[in-house]
């Protein structure tokens, strides 16, 4: 679970550097702090809303 290309996890991490590099390299300017803060924050937000629907998914199941 922890090497899940998710910002929010620790081995989003990665997938967060190659991102930076990639866009570091295409532009020849470093990347802003903030945008890299929206990025995790996005990742942290899918993150959240795939949980809920797992949960929402199986409790619906309990009830069927």
């Amino acid at each position: 679970m922890n090497l899940l290309p998710i910002p929010a996890l620790d081995g989003g991490r990665v997938v967060g550097v190659l991102l930076t590099t990639c866009i570091e390299g295409v532009t020849k300017k470093k990347l802003n702090p903030k945008i890299e803060g929206y990025i995790h924050a996005g990742g942290m937000i899918v993150l959240m809303v795939l949980m809920a629907l797992i949960l929402f998914k199986d409790v619906w199941q309990i009830f069927l």
